[in-house]
Parts: structure tokens; sequence; C-alpha cells
């Protein structure tokens, strides 16, 4: 996504001696946290004219331009402060919901709830070992049919043997739990006919909008900014790159 601000910005009243610069920013998921704030510190001394990004960059790069178009023609002189304060709004509590406003955000499709459990579960895991058992543990419970396959031979060597072998047999039934349950997670990922975890919009049921929704509620509803950022007024002017350039950051964050 790439697009010029200034060059199809309506009547400004930013000040002209202020410097400009183009931004490009890459993808990435701690990129895209950092973005907000970053972009904020810089329009205190830039204007913004080409923007552009990819992924998650993409989407702040819409961002940014929505904000700085908002500076620009004077409807929303503080866009950029609201920015500034988007990090802490999604590391915030989720009205309605449980977890965080980013964690809500992502909403698993029916077939990869379980998928999207066991990997948030891992999250923030204080060590190594504590990491591995959160994955062994989550696996064992969201794919219990797996798990008891996979235990079914040791089971089978505790009942038919003795003494050691009943030994034997409890660590073959343990370890076949933990393998079960593992290729389980594997194959029920791949037999799915379903591209990527999150589709594009909310799942049946879900108490929160997700990522897509609201960003495409964010940037077409009102096109230039976060919601209503703009007056109705404003909405007369022509902006129709930088308008299209929100719309490219949603479709782009996509792919």
């Amino acid at each position: 996504m790439n697009t010029d601000v200034t060059s199809a910005r309506p009547a400004t009243t930013a000040n002209p001696s202020r410097l400009e610069c183009d931004l490009v920013m890459k993808g990435g998921i701690t990129s895209g946290v950092i973005y907000p704030r970053l972009v904020a510190k810089l329009s205190k001394t830039y204007n913004f004219r080409s923007i552009g990004g990819t992924s998650a960059g993409a989407i702040a790069a819409g961002a940014a331009a929505a904000a700085q178009l908002g500076v620009l023609s004077g409807a929303r002189p503080d866009a950029f402060e609201e920015l500034d304060r988007l990090p802490n709004l999604l590391g915030g509590p989720a009205a309605g919901a449980k977890g965080s406003m980013l964690l809500n955000l992502f909403q698993p499709q029916q077939p990869f709830r379980r998928h999207f459990g066991l990997l948030t579960a891992a999250l923030n895991a204080p060590s190594t070992a504590n990491l591995i058992a959160r994955i062994i543990m989550g696996a064992v419970w969201r794919f219990p049919v797996g798990a008891i396959l996979g235990a079914a031979i040791g089971v089978a060597v505790i009942v038919t043997s003795s003494g050691v072998g009943k030994w034997l047999g409890a660590l073959l039934a343990a370890i076949g739990l933990v393998v079960g349950a593992l290729i389980s997670v594997v194959v029920t990922s791949r037999s799915q006919e379903v591209r990527g975890f999150c589709n594009y919009g909310s799942t049946h049921g879900a108490q929160f909008p997700s990522l897509v929704s609201r960003l495409c509620r964010a940037f077409t509803d009102c096109p230039f900014c976060f919601g209503c950022c703009l007056s109705s007024a404003s909405r007369n002017h022509t902006v129709s790159e930088a308008s299209r350039s929100n719309c490219c950051a949603v479709s782009t964050s996509r792919n």
C-alpha cells in the first residue's frame, strides 16, 4: 500500500514551514504494536506525505494516513494524540469479554478454536519448561481423542503385564498420551479446508467485534480516520487517493 496524502488533501490549516517526510512500515505483530506511538512522535516534527506499508504495517499506514488527513483538514487536530493512546487501548480490558482488547480482536474460525486456544495458552510462559508443560497439557485437554488413542498401547501393556511390565506400560501410556495429542493437533489442522485461523469477520456468537470488522468500521464508515474523526462538512471534500489508501490497508492486512 502506498499513497500520497498531502497531494490529495483539502484546504489545510497545517503550518507550511513544517518538514515533510515519507513513511514506510514493514509487517510483523511486534512492529504493529510500536507503530502508533512512533508515528505520533514523528508527527510532532513532520507532516507525512507518502505513506506505505505491508501487513500490520499497512494497517498502521492506513491509520497514519487517516490521522494526518484529519490534522491537515483541520477537522481533527488531535488525531495523532488519539493514535498515541491506541496501544493502551489495545492492551486494556475488553468490555463484555474476557482478556485484553487485542486478544479478543483475533477470533478463530470454528474448526481452529482448539488450535488457537492451545497457542494462546502458551503465551507469556515464564520459562521453557513451563512453555513445554503448557503445550503438553493444553494438547491433551483440547484433543482428548488423539491422546486416548495414543495412550491405548500403554494401557494394553498395563492390563496384560505384571511387575516391571506395568511400569513400562505406564511409561508408554504417558508418552502415547502426549504424542497422540500432538499428532491430533497436526492432523486436524491440515485436514481443515479453511485458510487461516481467523476469518475476515466476527465469529458466530462472538460478543466482541473481530479485528477486520473493527478496521472496516473505522476505515470505511468514516474513511478519513478513527470512527467519525471528521465533521460532516469535511466529508464534502474530494480526497480520493487518501480515502482509498485506508481500504488498501484493510485489504492488504488480509493477505
